[in-house]
């Protein structure tokens, strides 16, 4: 990917009209964390930049949680730009969390965002999508997962489990096509589609309101595992 690095926060839910998505562009740096030692070093930087008017995206894979409890790493399992929802370009070498820094910030409504992504593809007409999709499980591992999960709650060790697996997959057309074509076909209130330095990128989509902070406010709204507080 030849563009620069960039953040597309796309709140494509509700009214289209309102300027709810955030576009951020000139990337000023990216700070990275690599375990639980280096955190807060990286958020007395965040909190520096935030200061000086800078505004700051932050990437977590799912295994950071881990990170974060210094718990061991699942065997086979490996950082990625993109998980669960989204796809990205995999790398191994990359750390568990990042945040972006950028000198600026836009606001996008939903139709602005749907010229923005065709200016930058070869038209709304390109060519985009993804092929040989396959699961990182195989049938047996998957059932024998399930008998496991099965167990443990009828030994009343736990009452929930989300048991999720990996899907790898070939893409094809222009990074701002491929989002474009995955937004229309798949319209959820929330969508990301980030442009990284090294030239990886993030794509994600979701109906899932994992945390929002307005006036002071904290909102997290999971789909899944939610009690009240």
């Amino acid at each position: 990917m030849n563009a620069p690095c960039f953040a597309l926060l796309d709140e494509a839910g509700g009214d289209t009209a309102g300027a709810g998505s955030r576009l951020y562009t000139g990337h000023a740096a990216t700070l990275h964390c690599h375990g639980r030692h280096d955190w807060p070093a990286l958020l007395e930087r965040m909190q520096a930049a935030l200061a000086r008017g800078q505004f700051a995206v932050a990437l977590f894979d799912y295994e950071w949680g881990a990170h974060l409890l210094e718990m061991a790493p699942r065997a086979g399992t490996g950082s990625a730009t993109g998980t669960g929802t989204g796809a990205g370009a995999e790398t191994s070498a990359a750390p568990p969390a990042r945040v972006l820094l950028f000198d600026h910030c836009r606001r996008l409504s939903g139709p602005e965002v749907t010229r923005w992504l065709e200016q930058r593809a070869d038209g709304p007409a390109e060519p985009a999508g993804i092929a040989r999709v396959r699961a990182d499980t195989d049938r047996a591992a998957f059932d024998a997962a399930l008998a496991r999960i099965h167990a443990d709650i009828e030994a009343g060790d736990t009452y929930q489990i989300n048991y999720t697996y990996r899907l790898r997959f070939d893409a094809f057309g222009s990074l701002f096509a491929l989002y474009a074509r995955l937004r229309a076909r798949q319209p959820v209130p929330y969508g990301a589609l980030i442009g990284l330095a090294d030239g990886g990128a993030v794509l994600s989509l979701s109906p899932e309101l994992f945390v929002r902070h307005t006036d002071g406010a904290l909102t997290a709204r999971p789909m899944k595992g939610t009690a009240p507080a």
